[in-house]
């Protein structure tokens, strides 16, 4: 039993073999403890070689409920945001194990990581894997300590303009690469910015996520 990014228990009476994810973080992980072939169903976004025989169920947030079932997992993985979703609700009736993924900081990640190896029996791996990843953050932080930290923001969407604020994983990510936020003091997690304000703060660099198709 371990508690998931929503502060609820999950329970598995044995290693879970047939995970099914809508979260791309959470697949990544488990290809990372050596897994990929319990990964029975994943979202059109996860597209590494490593989990290319699995289910696609569609999108993260609009996947087949028809599919997801037909794949016969014995733990569901989506993100917490998606608490009372359809999908999720359909998952609890069936009697499935759902973990619920917290993005918010690297603390809930390393949360994660954890979770996910008491779940699958990976505990030690996953362990191994989290000092690892710690490790390498740290030699981030060293390696740009000495360096000038330019203004960075990671876009979520252009129209209208979301950004991730301070106060979120990516922003943290940007401060241990040697990045400042120039909205610091804009509440919220993902606060959306007229294209006025967020040019007047004039970043110096603007990182946005890749979409599906785009090369």
């Amino acid at each position: 039993s371990v508690r998931d990014g929503a502060g609820l228990t999950v329970t598995v009476q044995a290693p879970a073999k047939r995970v099914a994810s809508l979260m791309g973080s959470a697949v990544d992980i488990i290809v990372s403890l050596g897994a990929a072939d319990r990964i029975a169903a994943r979202t059109r976004y996860d597209t590494a070689s490593a989990v290319a025989t699995a289910v696609n169920v569609g999108g993260g947030v609009d996947p087949s409920i028809e599919t997801l079932i037909a794949a016969r997992p014995d733990l569901f993985i989506a993100w917490n945001g998606q608490r009372n979703a359809a999908v999720v609700t359909r998952m609890r009736e069936l009697g499935v194990p759902v973990y619920l993924v917290e993005t918010k900081d690297t603390t809930a990640l390393f949360a994660t990581v954890r979770d996910l190896g008491a779940l699958l029996g990976l505990a030690p791996r996953a362990t191994a894997a989290a000092n690892a990843l710690r490790a390498e953050l740290r030699a981030v932080q060293q390696q740009v300590s000495r360096r000038a930290r330019p203004q960075a923001v990671y876009v979520i969407s252009r129209s209208p303009v979301i950004i991730s604020a301070s106060k979120s994983y990516m922003a943290e990510l940007i401060s241990v690469a040697g990045g400042d936020n120039p909205f610091a003091d804009v509440q919220g997690e993902f606060p959306t910015l007229s294209l006025e304000s967020f040019l007047a703060r004039d970043p110096d660099v603007i990182i946005t996520g890749r979409r599906e198709g785009q090369s």
